[in-house]
Order: C-alpha cells, then structure tokens, then sequence
C-alpha cells in the first residue's frame, strides 16, 4: 500500500476478487503450476474477456509471486512460463468527424448533463479528471482549469485519488465557450443546492465538486456512458445514422481536432497529460482520411503529373 495509489490497489483488489479467487483462490502459491495459471488465462479468453482485462489479471498473479519470492516463501515464480492467449488487434478508435462532432453537442444541448459532454470535446480531459473537478481548481481570473486528480468510485464508494501519472498534473487553458459554460453551470449549480437546502448531500470532502447530482453528489462514469447511447439514440430517432462512441472517444476527438488545426505534438502531449511524446504521435496514426489527403497534398508538388499521352 506504500508504495502504489490507492485506486491502483483498489484496482487490483477487485482483479483478484473477480478472476481470481474462485479458481485459484484455496491453492497455495508454492503448489500453483505454470499450466494451471496458462489455463486461467485460457478460460478468460473463452469467456470473452478483453486482453486489457486478461493481462491485469497476469499483472496480479506476478506481482503476488515476486512478493513471495522477496519474502522467500517460494523459491521461483510459475508465471513468467505462461503465455497470455493470441488476442484479435483491438478495433482502431472512433472519433467523431467534425460534423458528427457539430451534431452530437447540439443534441448533447437538450441533455441532464451536456455539458459534460462540451466539457470534454473542449479539454480532452478524462471522465474521472471531469468528474473530480473542484471549483477550486476553476481559474476563472486566468481562464485555466487545473487537473489535480481523479475521481475514483470503487465498492467503498467515492474518493479523490491522485492523477493517473505525474504528466496528468497539468494546467488546460479555457476556450471561450468553456468559460461560459463553467460560469453558467457555477450559477445553476448555486441555486440548485439553495433550494435543496438539507437535501443536497454531498459525499464528505467531496463537497465542492464541479460535476455532481441533482442532489450534490459525485457522478459515477456510468451515467455518462448511458447519457451517451440517450444521445446517440435521439439522434438516430431524427434519421440520421450515428455509430457509437465511448466518452474516452471523445478524448481523442479532441485530439484529432488539435491534430487536424496544425498543434504542434508537444504541446498537444502537455494538454492531454500523455507521459511519453509516443503516446501522443499514436494519435497521428488515426487522422481521419480527409486530414490525410490534405496533408499528402503538400507533397504533391515534388510528383509532377507526367504527360503519357
């Protein structure tokens, strides 16, 4: 617990009291065999489990075996001569078209939270950087939000944790339409909890949050994933087509908008809050094709077209 945050171990928990407990859970770590372990892995990729979710499980049993070799309670560690399962290339990631983009925020308008939504196509901030936003982290004088943490929810319930890496302490400087959204949204949310009066019951040192409930508390992830398919499902309700998107989705929208509009990599990689520059360039390998064709168009003029005829 030193030495890791606390949703990390949070995390963690919830990996060994899902995957693998039931079957491991009685057996003693001297007595567990590489094909045993090579089997778990197996059965979770039958099941349909992700590979993200299968190599935490991995990052779990390996980190409980290189602790029981420093304590010497066993004298070598099985998982190191297992192989996680061959796993299909996970799909390139959806991001919004800027038209797409137009048409999901004026719909997102008439929606509980759409202003999440805006918030986040304008930032790229993560959901649990959203949603653990303080008002005291609103620079409205110097139009800057400070990231500071993450908003973590877990079987205890809701906390504040540390950013993910030290790179996600940043500061994003405010767009126009994010200062008026956050002043306007600084308004309601002031009158909202004077007319709740004792009903607004905000989660203890959790009580100056940005986003919250209708009666003051933390906002789980969940509801934004579900305000997204609402979203999505009024717009297809008018007639037009619209694939799905995560929130995370939209993180690399605004990405893929920075890329499109000429920002330079590295201070895209400081507002995102990537803690390597490669993380950021991965983004340029998903311009979308009208981006490419301008760019390629550059070059053109070292290809003179020849005349065949």
């Amino acid at each position: 617990e030193p030495s890791v945050k606390r949703g990390t171990i949070g995390v963690y928990q919830d990996t060994y009291d899902s995957y693998i407990k039931k079957p491991l859970g009685k057996k003693k770590l001297k007595d567990l065999r590489p094909e045993q372990i090579q089997n778990l892995f197996n059965t979770l990729k039958t099941n349909g489990y992700s590979r993200s979710t299968i190599e935490l499980v991995s990052v779990v049993l390996s980190g409980m075996y290189k602790q029981a070799y420093k304590n010497q309670l066993i004298r070598s560690n099985p998982v190191p001569h297992t192989t996680l399962p061959k796993m299909e290339e996970p799909a390139e990631r959806r991001v919004l078209t800027p038209k797409e983009q137009e048409i999901f925020l004026s719909t997102a308008q008439n929606y509980h939270y759409g202003y999440v939504y805006e918030l986040a196509l304008s930032t790229g901030m993560r959901s649990g950087e959203i949603r653990g936003l303080e008002w005291n982290d609103i620079d409205f004088q110097n139009r800057i939000i400070h990231v500071r943490g993450t908003l973590v929810q877990n079987r205890y319930g809701f906390y504040k944790d540390l950013p993910k890496t030290s790179s996600s302490y940043r500061d994003i400087p405010m767009l126009d339409n994010v200062y008026e959204l956050l002043k306007a949204h600084r308004k309601n949310q002031i009158e909202q909890k004077l007319s709740l009066g004792s009903h607004w019951e905000p989660v203890e040192k959790l009580d100056n949050l940005v986003v919250t409930t209708d009666t003051g508390r933390p906002l789980g992830k969940t509801y934004l994933n579900n305000g997204i398919k609402t979203i999505i499902k009024r717009i297809e309700q008018s007639g037009q087509e619209f694939a799905y998107i995560s929130f995370h989705g939209l993180r690399h929208s605004f990405a893929t908008r920075c890329i499109e509009n000429g920002m330079e990599p590295q201070v895209l990689k400081a507002i995102l809050g990537h803690s390597k520059l490669s993380l950021t360039m991965d983004l340029y390998a998903h311009v979308l094709p009208d981006a490419k064709s301008k760019e390629m168009k550059k070059i053109s003029c070292l290809f003179p077209v020849k005349d065949i005829s």
